[in-house]
């Protein structure tokens, strides 16, 4: 069955890759797509490798290849909402998930010192085709300050103004920038979106934010917002409700053996942030997908603040999962700081908690009786009888259970075939018959390219 999965996979790859204009693919008796519009943006690997992050590219957030030059770099990559990997760090990822690393170690959280605090040099682009408006550098700056004030033990954000030959340089006479915040002045980059951000890589965080040139004349509150948000994404913070995207209006469950394209056992290996939300179908918080605009005022809410106060709070990353690998949850620390959680004072207030009486009643609880009557519970026999229960015999009679022959009639159960096509087995997963009605909502939901990159990413079976 395997071998059969793999060949049909291998075949639907080549055929979409190969295919000419005239080729067509049956979905069902009423969509035939021609291969030729076909563009398969993210192979099996690196759809699961993104899960694995909190990254869902399988539900709203739809990939879609880019080439962009900025600051003198040109960066392959994808796009998938409103976040930008490079290729190098998609692979990087998915080569990370084959061997069983731990993704979030490398690519969802900026490294910290093991003493003091690591500061993210941030610059803001000030001249140039790419400069920033007032607006929106007033906002960056008021939104690096509601980082800061979040005091996290371990990070700490710089505001600077920057010119494009710094932004180009990467540095300027107060060293390297970590990050560089521009206006895409032809939204290249950013497309329909607000801002587009990249993701921490090396234990860096994403060297790389836009906005869109529309934001300048938002509401001052809005233009924070979305720096708030996008910073979020640079410093590894995924979507809260990036398993559903309910925040952007999706209200059409898909079909139940999918689980909603979203119950792949690759996404239980998110970095849930100790004692803060688990759903990924959290809405009321700034790093929600959408509708943060809705906030009165440009503040992170109390989810928000807890998430990144323990995500920087100290050198290891503090997962939910992790608590109990023989690790000291108070990382060696007195949880009440050298102090008597009872001020001193006696929790029973020098009471007697039974009232100074026999919690018994003075009875004997057995009622004075002995629990076995005084009887052998044996009836003071041998439960074997004083008999081998074997009788003394072989149990297998001194005969092979096999009667001397090879259980598999001396034949390789597998044919003489590498039962893994001599590739190593691996932890992805597998695809799924979806009924016709399921792949009509896809194609007219999501779109045509959308439901062939399932199919070419292995999660829709051809």
């Amino acid at each position: 069955m395997n071998k059969l999965i793999n060949n049909l996979l291998l075949l639907s790859s080549l055929l979409f890759i190969f295919a000419c204009e005239d080729d067509y693919v049956k979905i069902n008796d009423n969509i035939n797509l021609t291969t030729s519009d076909v563009k398969v943006v993210l192979n099996r690997a690196q759809t699961n490798a993104l899960l694995a992050s909190g990254i869902n590219p399988l539900h709203g957030e739809r990939p879609e290849q880019k080439t962009v030059t900025l600051f003198d770099k040109t960066y392959e990559g994808v796009a998938i909402n409103d976040y930008f990997l490079t290729n190098d760090q998609l692979n990087k990822m998915a080569d990370e998930k084959q061997s069983n690393k731990r993704l979030f170690a490398s690519t969802n959280r900026v490294l910290l010192p093991e003493v003091g605090k690591r500061t993210i040099r941030i610059g803001g682009i000030i001249d140039g085709v790419d400069a920033m408006a007032s607006s929106q550098l007033l906002a960056l700056n008021e939104a690096i300050g509601k980082y800061n004030d979040l005091n996290m033990v371990k990070l700490d954000l710089e505001y600077n103004e920057i010119t494009e030959a710094a932004g180009i340089a990467s540095l300027d006479e107060g060293g390297p920038f970590d990050i560089i915040v521009f206006q895409d002045s032809d939204n290249n980059f950013v497309g329909d979106f607000d801002g587009v951000a990249t993701f921490p890589f090396n234990g860096n965080p994403g060297n790389l934010f836009g906005v869109n040139t529309a934001t300048a004349t938002y509401l001052p509150k809005n233009i924070t917002l979305i720096m708030m948000h996008e910073l979020g994404h640079t410093l590894g913070m995924v979507h809260a409700d990036f398993l559903t995207r309910r925040s952007c209006g999706n209200t059409n469950p898909l079909d139940e053996e999918l689980g909603d394209l979203l119950g792949i056992p690759n996404v239980t290996s998110v970095c849930n942030i100790a004692g803060t939300d688990n759903t990924g179908d959290l809405v009321d918080a700034v790093m929600t997908g959408c509708g943060f605009f809705r906030y009165a005022t440009a503040d992170f809410t109390q989810e928000d603040a807890d998430s990144f106060r323990k995500l920087y709070a100290q050198v290891d990353l503090p997962c939910a999962d992790d608590l109990d690998n023989g690790e000291d949850p108070n990382n060696g620390e007195d949880p009440n700081n050298g102090e008597d959680p009872n001020n001193g004072e006696d929790p029973n207030n020098g009471e007697d908690p039974n009232n100074g009486e026999d919690p018994d009643n003075g009875e004997d609880p057995n009622n004075g009786e002995d629990p076995d009557n005084g009887e052998d519970p044996n009836n003071g026999e041998d439960p074997n009888n004083g008999e081998d229960p074997n009788n003394g015999e072989d149990p297998d009679n001194g005969e092979d259970p096999n009667n001397g022959e090879d259980p598999d009639n001396g034949e390789d159960p597998n044919n003489g075939e590498d039962p893994n096509n001599g590739q190593p087995e691996q932890d992805f997963i597998s695809c799924v018959q979806l009924p016709a009605p399921t792949i009509d909502f896809i194609v007219q939901v999501l779109g045509i390219d959308f439901y062939q990159n399932l199919v070419a990413a292995g999660v829709i079976c051809p």
